[in-house]
């Protein structure tokens, strides 16, 4: 399974703005959930990875520019979902301007569905 999920940002401000980096809750590298993000980094909380994807951006956005980035999600054979997963205003883009910092929530929420069990599933199933 891979599935491809293209991210838009658009500065609809009247000044350049600086996107540090956005963070995909759930799907990250170290993740137990049967999807995961092939192309990100584990983000870090208090120091500790945690399941959430990092995507760095590092990127200025000019006034009425828009930018895009993918998130590309595979299985994870390790992972163990049933029914779906579910995370809200998927995913938050982290914005600097005028030496100030705003986590920015996305509009969707995300949601996989997966009927059955997962490879990962038979460990809990023993």
């Amino acid at each position: 399974m891979r599935c491809v999920i293209t991210v838009e940002v658009s500065n609809g401000s009247g000044r350049t703005v600086h996107i540090a980096h956005a963070v995909a809750p759930v799907v990250g590298p170290q993740t137990g959930a049967v999807v995961t993000a092939e192309n990100a980094q584990p983000a870090k909380k208090n120091g500790e990875y945690d399941i959430d994807a990092l995507f760095a951006i590092d990127q200025d956005l000019r006034a009425g520019q828009t930018t895009r980035f993918d998130v590309v999600l595979v299985l994870n054979p390790h992972g163990c979902n049933s029914g779906t997963l579910w995370a809200s205003e998927w995913p938050t883009v982290t914005v600097e301007v005028l030496g100030r910092s705003f986590d920015l929530h996305g509009d969707k929420d995300f949601a996989f569905h997966r009927d059955g069990a997962t490879p990962g599933c038979k460990r809990f199933h023993r």
